[in-house]
């Protein structure tokens, strides 16, 4: 790259990108960045030390992306091709040094991870996804309404990534946030519930104060990122 008296000269070391973890094949309506799933679980505070739930899990990404957490299962693992693989100076000793390090790491978590979907077709996905990432015995994927299922006991950590309203349609998009925060308030108590939306209007309507928020872009679409501690009761 030339930019006036400055020459930049760059080394692609990745090939594919990074965020293409390889378990993904196909996707629901509306999939989310694998990476951007593994920087809200980051955000939230996620070590695979608590339960997890994704109340509207899609085809996986986000219980896919916290069970590789929760196990320590580095992302690139799965990965059998680098771009710096194919640079001369290449070391393949080191780097299989590196790669058992990596495998030998591995810890099986003893956590609950779940994830609900009423899309038989999307949960179908999901697992598959899990099965390709080695995770499919860490993660209970249920055909399910979000709304009808109590959580595993707390402390827990619900991350989820509603409708906006945007890549997939809905009518009276506000109720469906309001009982989202009614919800968290009658099942979830103990846990920490994230929602990332990209509708701020409809993010008023959870009714409950936020302890921390991040703004984020999912895709092209600017969002806000809102973590609730769930009280039992009255927060005194």
């Amino acid at each position: 790259r030339i930019h006036r008296d400055q020459v930049t000269v760059s080394l692609d070391s990745s090939g594919i990108p990074l965020n293409k973890r390889g378990y993904r094949q196909a996707a629901a309506a509306a999939p989310i960045n694998e990476c951007l799933a593994a920087g809200m679980l980051l955000i939230a505070g996620y070590e695979g030390k608590r339960n997890f739930v994704d109340g509207m899990c899609g085809s996986g990404t986000i219980c896919i992306e916290a069970a590789l957490i929760a196990n320590k299962i580095a992302p690139g693992l799965l990965r059998e091709d680098f771009a710096f693989m194919h640079w001369k100076d290449f070391d393949e000793e080191l780097y299989k040094v590196i790669h058992n390090a990596t495998v030998n790491r591995i810890k099986e978590s003893t956590h609950q991870i779940m994830g609900y979907d009423e899309s038989m077709s999307a949960v179908k996905l999901a697992r598959k996804a899990a099965q390709a990432a080695g995770v499919e015995e860490a993660i209970n994927f249920r055909i399910t309404d979000f709304f009808d299922e109590d959580p595993p006991e707390a402390p827990g950590i619900l991350v989820m990534n509603p409708p906006y309203g945007e890549r997939i349609k809905m009518t009276n998009i506000e109720l469906m946030y309001s009982e989202m925060g009614d919800k968290f308030k009658k099942a979830y108590p103990g846990y920490q519930a994230w929602l990332l939306s990209g509708n701020e209007e409809a993010m008023k309507s959870v009714g409950l104060r936020t302890f921390d928020t991040h703004h984020l872009i999912n895709g092209k679409i600017p969002c806000r990122y809102s973590g609730y501690r769930i009280y039992s009761g009255k927060k005194d």
